[in-house]
């Protein structure tokens, strides 16, 4: 199946090449030899990228290490990257929101202690989103193994419950109701009259 360009319907074809990232948000970003989709009809470029997730991740903490001070784009790129509102930032800064604005659009530099401060709490934003992610991964997948258990249960006692139809066994609740043996060996359930 062809990839489609997106302004002209034609086959794009695949390549490899640098892309500017401008949907970052952040000014200047390039991703470096990276999966293309080039269009030979209109030259539309567009990328593939896997795991955006954790380029978005990755722009943060590198933003977050650079050794001066925000700028305004990367002011908003941490504060939208945590999901917080220009005043909620605001709020948890102890500034007004129109301090942030100015800050965000650069009409005031972020003074240094501010600066830090917005650092080290997104910072510790970005743990706790990890820590819930990686929480709610662990969640999922124990849903997911009580939920094959539960499959597994059923199937083992529909099959019980054939193999004591069809030996002519009333089966009890707890299991202990005939003098047979029902052994399950490779995932196949052999009977045996005791």
């Amino acid at each position: 199946m062809a990839n489609k360009c997106s302004l002209c319907e034609n086959a794009m074809e695949e390549t490899r090449g640098d892309y500017p990232f401008p949907e970052s948000g952040l000014p200047n970003v390039v991703l470096v030899y990276i999966p293309l989709l080039k269009c030979p009809n209109c030259g539309n470029v567009e990328p593939m990228i896997h795991r955006a997730k954790h380029l978005i991740r990755a722009l943060a903490l590198i933003v977050l290490s650079k050794p001066h001070a925000l700028c305004g784009a990367e002011i908003r790129y941490l504060r939208k990257h945590v999901g917080w509102k220009a005043v909620e930032l605001a709020q948890i800064l102890g500034v007004d929101k129109t301090t942030v604005s100015k800050w965000e659009n650069d009409q005031d530099p972020i003074g240094s202690q501010s600066d830090r401060l917005l650092r080290v709490i997104i910072r510790n934003q970005i743990k706790v989103k990890e820590l819930h992610e990686a929480a709610v991964r662990a969640e999922r997948e124990e849903r997911f193994q009580e939920l094959i258990r539960v499959i597994e249960k059923d199937y083992r006692d529909s099959r019980l419950d054939q193999l004591c139809s069809i030996l002519d066994v009333r089966r009890s609740s707890d299991h202990a109701c005939a003098k047979f043996i029902v052994e399950e060996r490779d995932g196949e359930y052999y009977a045996e009259i005791a």
